[in-house]
């Protein structure tokens, strides 16, 4: 079990991204180390939707040939929540399409079956996503760590399409967000980058996760 750290910004269009890949800084600090993943998150749930309502999703995650599940609660401040996240194999990929939650034996997927007594669920939303990730590393100052930096962050540019289900030649909603992870450090260093986020760009922060924000847009459970 891990503790997820980020920020998210719901944008208007791509303009954003430009202009912030045209200052080339967050908060004084150089953006580098830019990559470009496409990647495809299936969302379960049980038909009376038993972890939304609860703030947990369960997502499976296809990118650059790997495979993840991945078991998220709600957020326990404004920037934190539990996480767990392991690579499965095809086998347990497939039992988890199927919806088979008891035939896969991970921590993600066991402390999901918790929440959900029958251990039986479907895709509800597919989003894709076509992810451009920058890397920044604060320098050394007050506060540094032993290592003689502040801490790095990932700066996500996201592309999202939201379809119900698993029918991705039927995109019904197209979004983009502005997402802030924090990769290692002190959450401040996050917080900070944020902040500045904001101020510059005119930005209010998101505080649905894509898989809130796909179910609303497409009204999956209404």
């Amino acid at each position: 079990m891990a503790r997820e750290v980020e920020a998210k910004f719901q944008v208007a269009s791509e303009e954003l991204f430009d202009g912030i890949r045209s200052a080339g800084t967050v908060a004084g600090y150089p953006m580098e180390s830019s990559e470009t993943v496409p990647q495809r998150d299936t969302y379960f749930d049980t038909d009376d939707a038993t972890l939304l309502r609860a703030g947990w999703s369960l997502r499976l995650r296809e990118k650059a040939g790997a495979v993840l599940v991945t078991f998220k609660g709600p957020f326990i401040d404004e920037h934190a929540r539990t996480e767990f996240e392991e690579a499965i194999t095809d086998e347990q990929a497939e039992a988890l399409r199927a919806g088979k939650l008891s035939d896969v034996d991970t921590p993600a997927v066991v402390a999901a079956l918790r929440h959900v007594e029958s251990g039986h669920v479907h895709a509800v939303l597919c989003v894709d996503n076509v992810r451009e990730a920058w890397y920044i590393d604060a320098p050394c100052g007050d506060g540094e760590g032993s290592d003689g930096r502040l801490g790095q962050v990932k700066l996500c540019f996201d592309r999202v399409a939201y379809t119900t289900g698993t029918d991705a030649d039927a995109v019904s909603a197209r979004e983009f967000e502005l997402e802030i992870e924090l990769q290692d450090g002190d959450e401040a260093l996050l917080r900070k980058m944020a902040q500045s986020l904001a101020a510059e760009y005119d930005l209010s922060p998101q505080s649905q996760s894509k898989y809130q924000r796909g179910i609303e847009l497409l009204g999956v459970f209404a």
